[in-house]
């Protein structure tokens, strides 16, 4: 008797469909979709392609490391050269400032050579400043810096020292100043020097030749003498009665 699907169970329609394979076409191509029958050659066309691109991607990634690679060497060449610049540096900076410090040394054996050759005009040039610019008559340097005191300012100092109106103390300010003339009529002038004067220059002048004047109780002028002044301090120096003379630090 033939089989039908009245009288078939499930079990021997599968074993039906096992032994005809042509049975089963027909079966998947009535019940299933044309998508769905089309489905796992797409799937298999997709995995290939999937598997090409991971493979493309492979590849670079190994030309990319390999790059990588060369370019972690050099990175570990430039950090060397850099170490050894750096270590170049560090002797050069050291030496730089070894030589700031003889360049220090230096500027500051021409600046004292520098103020030794101003006090030395200026030991030249006080008769004539006495003259010409202070109107003092037959003016003699009684002490200046660069020169030893003369006869009559030790003389001076004997006489004040033996009448008790000075010591060694109260007297030393007064001798730091860089020179001090008088003229015939026993007028006083105290000078202080710099080649560029500032307000500690016209205070100094002005604190010594007062403490000169009480001293000696003769007039004392103070006097500052330098190259280069501000129009403010040459006004306020005038103010408070500071003679202010221009000398050139040129020879």
């Amino acid at each position: 008797m033939a089989d039908t699907a009245d009288t078939l169970t499930v079990e021997e329609f599968i074993r039906i469909l096992d032994r005809r394979p042509d049975l089963l076409e027909a079966l998947r191509q009535r019940v299933l979709t044309r998508e769905l029958l089309e489905l796992p050659e797409k799937f298999a066309a997709f995995a290939a392609e999937t598997r090409e691109r991971f493979d493309r991607l492979e590849g670079r990634a190994d030309q990319t490391d390999g790059r990588l690679d060369r370019v972690d060497g050099r990175l570990d060449r430039v950090e060397g050269r850099l170490d050894r610049v750096e270590g170049r540096l560090g002797r050069v900076e050291g030496r730089l400032g070894r030589v700031e410090g003889r360049l220090g040394r230096v500027e500051g054996r021409l600046g004292n050579l520098e103020g030794w050759r101003y006090e030395a005009k200026l030991a030249r040039m006080l008769p004539v400043f006495c003259m010409f610019n202070l109107n003092m008559t037959g003016p003699v340097v009684l002490m200046s810096e660069g020169m030893d005191y003369t006869p009559e300012f030790d003389s001076l100092v004997q006489r004040l020292l033996d009448e008790g109106k000075v010591n060694a103390q109260n007297f030393a300010e007064i001798l730091d100043c860089d020179a001090i003339a008088r003229d015939h009529e026993s007028r006083y002038a105290l000078f202080e020097a710099s080649i560029t004067v500032d307000e500690s220059d016209i205070e100094r002048a002005i604190r010594r030749s007062k403490q000169f004047a009480e001293i000696l109780g003769a007039p004392t002028t103070p006097v500052v003498i330098g190259a280069e002044i501000s129009d403010d301090l040459r006004e306020s120096a005038a103010a408070q009665g500071v003679s202010f003379i221009h000398m050139s630090s040129r020879r």
